[in-house]
Parts: structure tokens; C-alpha cells; sequence
């Protein structure tokens, strides 16, 4: 079967729809054409104040995307890498900004403004698959609590809506699906619901309530996460299944390990230490090897990293993913 044309006029700039004809039906498949460049996006604070970098893991070449006096963090890549969601404190209070991927362009995307210390407070975006929304943490109704937004800042929801604290959102691979940490119900821990905000489920909980920063692998069957269950009340990485519920210890070489991102292919994890000097390191899933991820150490907090590698994605548009739900609810009937 001859390969079917997809004609684009730059890299990332549009997906396109290819039509296959197979025995008569037409079967529409979402492509997104990318390079094989691998990028990570993180946050820095260096000369006392934060920044968002991008760096090429594979040079150590870096180069800083922001620039302002205010804070500057917490980014997260668009899904087709040609954008970047962050959180600035320029105009006040945290929002939800968003840039072109060279630090162009920058828009402020939510605007929450805030009478007191608890309030006018957005923050930790995550992108949906699709592009289309972003799901971030926002304390404007004195609680914090999971919303999504329209790219364009229109459709503003409270998914979670509850009297307790909700933080750290994470959207599934197949869309369906949202991870958060909460104290819903009174138990702290890991859950994830439905797109909507439905369907909450407890997915991990440690008795003392210290599981933070979920993210999903690529193929949406497992979450890493950091949790302070085991080696000495020292927080550690961790691994939970989603269909069989099994938790797997991921030993790192050293105390306080943070904001865990999946490569894009899920055989390795980059991550940061919670230290003033912390820096990023990579952790091979297939041989237990962690290495920094640059060889020069980076001055000061080097933290938040999400990781964009723009491969070949040939996706069908009816069927993108394994159900992650599916998995959920399989796990809900034990």
C-alpha cells in the first residue's frame, strides 16, 4: 500500500487529516509530522530570580525564554511542541500565561484577581492532548481547586468543586482522564477522574498523605509519582500500574527527588532534586542508571522540567488510545 502524502508547510505548524481506503471504508487518521529534536523545558532561578529555560539535552545547549523580574515557571508543553503554558506573577498575582515556543509572543491566559494571600492564585498547567484546553490549579474561590480553559481563555470550569484542597493536575495520554493529588473524602492522596470532573477515584495513598506530582505515561497504563512510603520518611520515585494497582519503587541516588516528567517514549523518567542547587537528571526505567542530564551543572534551582520529543505520531482519530478509563474502572470492580 503505497504510503499516503500529507503536505505541510513547516514543522509543527499544522497537523493534517490522511485519508486511508481500506475495503471500501474511509478510515481518517490525525498525523502530526514533527523532527526527531528532543527538548526540555524547565525553570531556573539564577541570579535570584525565575526564569523558563529550554534545553537541548543533547548539546547542553540552553536558552532562556523568559525574562522578567517577576516569577516566571512551571511550564508545559503544548502536544505538538509549539507552545508553552507557564505561571508569571508579572501582573500582580500567579496566572496562567502562555508563549510561542522561542519565548514569543507571550499572552496572559486566565485572569484571577486576588484580595488576600489565598486568593487571585492560578497555577500548574497542563495541556490536553488535543491542544485544545489547559487544566491548572486556581484558589479564586478561596479554595484550591482543578479547572480547565480554552487555549484562547473562553469555557472556564471548576472540575472539583469540593471543599478540599486539589492540586497538581495531569492529563491522560487519551484525553479522558485527569490525575490531581487531594484530600478528597478526608483520605490524601493520588486520584484522577474524568475530563469532566466525574468519576473520582482514589488511584494511590500513602496514611500520612504525602503523595505529590502524578504524570502519566506516554501510554497511559501507569503514573509516576514521589511519596514518602518507604527509605527512611525520605521521599522517593514510584511507579503505580494502572490496571493492577501494583506500586513500584524507583530508587534515585539521592534525597528529595521532584516534578517527575516521562520521556516520550516511557522508558525513562527526568526529574529534579528539591535542593538550592538542584539540577535535572534522567533515570533509565530499563537499566536503573540516573545521570544529570547535562554534564556542566547548571547555577542555582534548576526544577519543573517537562520533557517534548517531536517524532512521527500517526494516530487514528476514532480509537487515539487504550481507554485509560477502561483500566481505571477495571480496578475499581477488585
Amino acid at each position: 500500500m503505497e504510503r499516503p502524502k500529507c503536505f505541510v508547510t513547516s514543522v509543527f505548524k499544522h497537523p493534517c487529516i490522511v485519508i486511508f481506503l481500506l475495503a471500501g471504508q474511509i478510515l481518517p487518521f490525525m498525523v502530526i509530522l514533527a523532527s526527531s529534536e528532543t527538548f526540555v523545558v524547565f525553570e531556573s532561578k539564577r541570579s535570584w530570580n525565575y526564569d523558563i529555560y529550554l534545553l537541548d539535552p543533547t548539546t547542553g545547549e540552553e536558552k532562556r525564554l523568559t525574562d522578567h523580574p517577576a516569577y516566571d515557571g512551571q511550564p508545559s508543553w503544548s502536544p505538538d511542541g509549539q507552545r508553552i503554558a507557564f505561571v508569571s506573577e508579572r501582573d500582580g498575582d500567579k496566572e496562567i500565561y502562555v508563549m510561542d515556543r522561542d519565548g514569543s509572543n507571550q499572552q496572559r491566559l486566565t485572569n484571577s484577581p486576588g484580595v488576600d494571600f489565598r486568593t487571585g492564585i492560578d497555577r500548574d498547567p497542563s495541556w490536553s492532548p488535543d491542544g485544545s484546553k489547559i487544566a491548572f490549579v486556581s484558589s479564586r474561590d478561596r479554595q484550591s481547586e482543578i479547572y480547565t480553559v480554552n487555549v484562547d481563555g473562553t469555557n472556564l470550569k471548576n472540575l472539583t468543586n469540593s471543599p478540599t484542597w486539589d492540586n497538581e493536575p495531569d492529563w491522560s495520554p487519551d484525553g479522558s482522564m485527569i490525575a490531581f493529588i487531594s484530600h478528597f473524602n478526608g483520605i490524601s492522596g493520588i486520584y484522577a477522574m474524568k475530563a469532566d470532573g466525574t468519576g473520582v477515584h482514589l488511584l494511590s495513598k500513602e496514611p500520612d498523605g504525602t503523595e505529590r506530582y502524578p504524570a502519566w505515561s506516554p501510554d497511559g497504563q501507569k503514573v509516576v509519582f514521589v511519596s514518602y512510603r518507604c527509605c527512611g520518611g525520605w521521599p522517593s520515585l514510584f511507579i503505580q500500574e494502572i490496571e493492577t494497582g501494583r506500586v513500584k519503587h524507583i530508587p534515585v541516588p539521592f534525597n528529595l527527588p521532584q516534578y517527575p516528567t516521562w520521556t516520550s517514549d516511557g522508558n525513562g523518567i527526568i526529574f529534579n532534586n528539591n535542593q538550592p542547587d538542584s539540577q535535572l537528571y534522567f533515570i533509565d526505567l530499563i537499566t536503573g542508571e540516573t545521570r544529570q542530564v547535562v554534564d556542566d551543572p547548571m547555577p542555582g534551582y534548576n526544577g519543573h522540567p517537562d520533557w517534548f520529543n517531536g517524532n512521527f505520531h500517526a494516530v487514528a482519530a476514532k480509537d487515539k488510545l487504550p481507554s485509560t478509563w477502561a483500566g481505571i474502572k477495571s480496578q475499581m470492580k477488585r
